[in-house]
């Protein structure tokens, strides 16, 4: 069938990054935007190779419903740390975003109820995320 054939083809010439460097503009799109379109096109030049057609629209609500089960995850790995150093969210004095997910609206919104506005930093994501490993390498 085309759309089998349009899947093989995407998988043999490798289309899987470009894809995603369209959903992640997408993503970023939708932190400002109400809706957002995945567009990626690949023509179909020798018959039956299969057309590749993606035009996808998600809006900020659709893109939210797909966050909150990993929003479950995130929360509960941040309450499980708090527990396991003994402290409470009041007792935290800075939380640093270092971009990805922390960018994202909805994330923002739930770090603010967790931990409040006046608390949440953004940071260089790129030295912070270096020296995180640092640390984490260091103790290790």
């Amino acid at each position: 069938s085309k759309p089998l054939k349009a899947l093989q083809r995407l998988v043999k010439e490798h289309h899987g990054f470009a894809i995603f460097q369209e959903i992640e503009n997408a993503k970023k799109d939708l932190s400002s935007v109400s809706e957002a379109t995945v567009d990626y096109e690949v023509p179909e030049l020798f018959s039956g190779e299969g057309k590749i057609d993606i035009h996808q629209p998600i809006n900020r609500h659709e893109f939210q419903d797909l966050l909150l089960s990993f929003s479950d995850n995130v929360f509960d790995s941040i309450d499980d740390t708090l527990k396991a150093a003994n402290l409470k969210g009041d007792q935290i004095h800075h939380v640093i975003r270092v971009g990805g997910s922390s960018k994202i609206p909805f994330f923002y919104d739930m770090l603010v109820q967790k931990f409040g506005q006046e608390k949440l930093l953004m940071k260089d994501e790129f030295k912070n995320v270096a020296a995180g490993l640092a640390v984490e390498a260091f103790y290790k």
